[in-house]
């Protein structure tokens, strides 16, 4: 494991792929408590089983396309991930950083849209 052989290595943990990839964010964070000063958040919306390819989800791999609106970025506060959860563990993992997001617009939003969405969720948690 890269971590265990690079005591000093410092990482952004991106949240949203470790959710995808079927590791808990959560516990992913605290695994790292101390060295991930960035936690970035990004919500999503993934309908039915997650493919065996990853990249498919993006549109890397042409040949192999997931089904129409299986995955989807969304806002924050939209999607899957547990949001309250995520900024406990890092706050109380040392992470001094969370950055939101968003890769593609959806809900019929425009990128703002999505942005200021995400930013009247996190104030919704104050």
């Amino acid at each position: 494991m890269l971590y265990e052989g690079i005591p000093d290595l410092q990482a952004e943990i991106d949240t949203c792929w470790v959710n995808v990839a079927g590791e808990d964010p959560v516990a992913y964070i605290k695994k790292y408590t101390g060295r991930a000063p960035i936690v970035h958040l990004k919500d999503f919306l993934m309908k039915g089983q997650r493919p065996s390819r990853l990249y498919d989800l993006i549109g890397v791999d042409n040949e192999k396309q997931t089904e129409a609106g299986s995955f989807e970025f969304r806002p924050l506060g939209y999607g899957q991930q547990n949001v309250p959860a995520l900024l406990t563990a890092a706050s109380e993992s040392g992470a001094g950083w969370v950055v939101v997001e968003q890769d593609n617009p959806s809900m019929r939003k425009t990128s703002l849209e999505c942005a200021r969405m995400s930013l009247e969720y996190l104030k919704s948690l104050q």
